[in-house]
């Protein structure tokens, strides 16, 4: 007995001692704050402060400042009790007028008018106290390639004393974090080959802005095997048996590269799994998900989901609003159709998502409550991937043909893209209007690509927010998309099947549309054109890529069909580009719900950084080339 108390105790101190601290500083130069003046809709002025690159805050009705988000890896058994902050190189601004409220984030969805204006908390601007109460605090916590902790922080290099109207500025914060032990939930991988080791040891370094921490943290798998054994693939197509054997041009395309590749069936997936045991969601997504983790640790790395919710199963996944859409039509909070019978619309906006993110992750609990809205942020979502999924979006009734169309596609940009006139892949065509012309969007993510790029770059004119605007119509940027680019960018408002190349005022009918094919007139609210469809699109042998940040172009759920508007009918823009005709490209980045005016460039602007990183350093960075990695990570 003495002996079991003594080694009990031997193995606590050990516990205790290894319970680390870790630090990290972060550095912000006084001369790229910006402050400036703004008059609220409700009349009153404001200062309103901007850190170039840095994303406002969102917490409505509070002051709006910049925040960076760092991630840094940690210990894998251990989580931030505390933080303490060391910070040198303070600079106090006076300021007239009290900062600018957050306001409701604008949705880049066409004919979205705006909300009421939001007008500040009292509670903070009325107070003494400094705001935030907390320059740095904890906002993810989770674990890439299932056993690597990371956290995210959000630090504030700026805090209001709206008592005194003054602003601190902090040129350099010492981030001081007390650990504690806690349960690690970890995935461990027993099957790897050594080039896709690598891509992950690449990955981990490139997303952690403490990369000098790595060799004390990061966690290593047990591997077993280097070779795939039967029944192991490095890439999975998950689809129907009707379809399986349509992907078989593709499956000999990837095997021709070496890569070992199979199919498995929903039907065989949903017979033999009972659902999601990390999250105890027993549903047909579920059922995916934990197959999905077991061919993780067996050493899948790529999968491809082939079919939209016709096919494939989904899951919805909430935002902040911790409601979601029931199935029932309600009057639309935005009139598409200022002229026409009331439109009535699902409340779909930022409630309930259709999100592939939850078949990449097997460290989170997407239902900590289990209760029946998955994926809330009282849930514990882990936001850093183990695999990287990308879904086709087939529907059942053509979806013979929309495999085919995209096979073709997708082995022409490999293989002979331009029939071996490469120059065109590094030609960008970006198109802007409204908020995101008034925001430099295009030209700030310009900055972010490769420096190899050449950009063409559209505007609406006279200006973003013309109410006789003349440029452009939506069958000249077909017409300009035709003479051969590699990649598309629009920056412009939306709905499922169109853009508004350019409108009214800011966002106001009539629009000037691109559509997904020829017959989608978007009715009385767009001026008709001819030949504005993607399917005049003439590229066939110039395959591209498409990045969109317009609302609703790729729900892969449901088609948006209500009457008695009809503003959504056809097939959504993403399945234009990727599958419908032999033209558009091989892949398309795009929203399944609301884009935002404000956030949704910063998305872009981290893609493009991750695909400069294996542009620039091919050796150490070559897996960012992967879109799939790019857009996940």
């Amino acid at each position: 007995m003495k002996i079991i108390t003594f080694l009990s105790f031997f193995f606590l101190l050990l516990s205790c001692s290894s319970i680390a601290q870790v630090t990290h500083t972060v550095n912000f130069s006084f001369e790229e704050l910006i402050v400036s003046e703004i008059t609220g809709e409700n009349s009153n002025t404001y200062t309103k402060l901007k850190y170039d690159e840095l994303l406002p805050s969102d917490e409505i009705g509070k002051p709006e400042l910049p925040i960076k988000f760092i991630n840094l890896i940690i210990p894998i058994d251990q989580r931030v009790e505390e933080i303490n902050l060391r910070i040198t190189g303070e600079d106090t601004i006076d300021i007239s007028n009290p900062i600018y409220p957050n306001q409701p984030p604008l949705p880049t969805l066409i004919g979205f008018e705006g909300y009421e204006f939001v007008e500040p908390d009292p509670d903070i601007y009325n107070s003494d106290d400094p705001y935030p109460s907390e320059l740095v605090k904890v906002s993810a916590d989770g674990y890439y390639d299932g056993i690597n902790h990371i956290i995210t922080l959000a630090v504030y290099p700026v805090y209001y004393m709206p008592g005194l109207n003054k602003i601190i500025f902090n040129s350099n914060i010492e981030i001081i974090m007390e650990m504690e032990a806690t349960d690690a939930s970890v995935l461990n991988v027993n099957t790897r080959i050594p080039s896709n080791q690598e891509m992950y040891d690449n990955i981990l370094a490139s997303i952690i802005d403490n990369p000098e921490y790595i060799p004390a943290y990061r966690g290593d798998h047990t591997i077993e095997n280097t070779e795939y054994p039967p029944g192991s693939y490095e890439y999975i197509i998950i689809t129907s048996d009707a379809l399986k054997n349509s992907f078989d041009k593709f499956i000999k395309w990837k095997q021709r590269k070496g890569i070992s590749i199979g199919v498995t069936t929903v039907e065989y997936i949903l017979s033999h799994y009972s659902g999601d045991l990390i999250s105890g969601i027993y549903d047909d997504a579920g059922k995916i998900r934990q197959y999905l983790k077991d061919a993780y640790q067996s050493g899948t790395v790529w999968v491809l989901l082939g079919g939209d919710y016709t096919i494939v199963p989904i899951r919805y996944g909430c935002d902040w609003n911790y409601d979601w859409w029931d199935g029932t039509l309600v009057p639309c909070d935005y009139q598409p159709y200022p002229n026409s019978p009331e439109c009535y619309c699902a409340d779909y906006g930022a409630h309930k998502i259709p999100t592939d993110l939850y078949f990449a992750d097997f460290n989170g609990d997407w239902d900590v409550d289990a209760d029946i809205y998955y994926g809330q942020p009282s849930d514990n979502v882990d936001y850093n991937p183990e695999i990287f999924v990308g879904r086709l979006l087939c529907s059942n009734s053509t979806a013979t043909q929309d495999i085919a169309n995209w096979t073709a596609k997708l082995i022409r940009y490999e293989k002979y893209p331009g029939n071996g006139d490469f120059n065109y892949l590094t030609k960008s065509f970006m198109t802007e209007s409204d908020q995101m012309q008034h925001y430099n969007q295009a030209e700030d993510v310009t900055n972010h690509l490769p420096t190899s790029y050449m950009h063409t770059i559209w505007k609406e004119l006279p200006s973003w927010n013309s109410l006789n605007p003349t440029f452009p119509l939506g069958t000249e940027v077909i017409n300009e998309m035709n003479n051969h680019y590699g990649l598309y960018s629009w920056f412009h408002h939306g709905s499922p099947n169109t853009i508004a190349v350019r409108s009214t005022g800011s966002n106001q009918a009539p629009y000037w549309l691109v559509t997904t094919t020829d017959d989608i007139t978007g009715g009385g609210n767009a001026i008709p054109e001819s030949g504005n469809g993607l399917d005049n699109l003439a590229n066939e042998m110039f395959p591209s890529i498409c990045y969109s940040l317009a609302c609703n172009n790729t729900p892969f759920d449901i088609m948006f069909n209500f009457e008695p508007c009809n503003w959504f009918t056809g097939r959504n823009l993403g399945q234009g580009f990727t599958v419908v005709t032999n033209a558009g490209g091989a892949a398309f980045l795009g929203n399944s719900r609301l884009g935002w005016t404000m956030f949704s460039d910063g998305l872009y602007k981290k893609f493009a950084d991750l695909i400069r990183i294996g542009s620039i350093d091919p050796e150490s960075g070559k897996s960012h080339l992967h879109l799939g990695v790019a857009e996940i990570i």
